[in-house]
């Protein structure tokens, strides 16, 4: 299997972006997210042909090599709204 990061790189991708440390895809929040529709299938498919495990979540980021349980994705969702409207900023990884 190939380095995950060679991968994706060779994706070409516009609207999401590679965190190597925390092996997380952002999404890039200037764009539409209709527009980053294929870019989003071209992630998947690459993610499941080679056997990665990925998860959503709310913030539209993808983590890679974790799932979580719909209890964590709930959490989750509750610390990326404080994060985000009151800039305060709590890990959640």
């Amino acid at each position: 299997m190939k380095d995950i990061k060679t991968e994706i790189d060779s994706l070409n991708l516009a609207y999401y972006e590679f965190d190597n440390e925390n092996k997380v895809l952002k999404f890039d929040y200037d764009n539409e997210y209709e527009s980053a529709k294929r870019e989003l299938i071209k992630i998947t498919y690459t993610l499941t042909k080679n056997n990665i495990k990925f998860d959503f979540l709310p913030n539209r980021y993808i983590v890679l090599y974790k799932r979580f349980t719909l209890l964590q994705k709930m959490s989750l969702n509750i610390l990326f709204k404080i994060n985000k409207d009151y800039k305060i900023y709590l890990p959640y990884f």
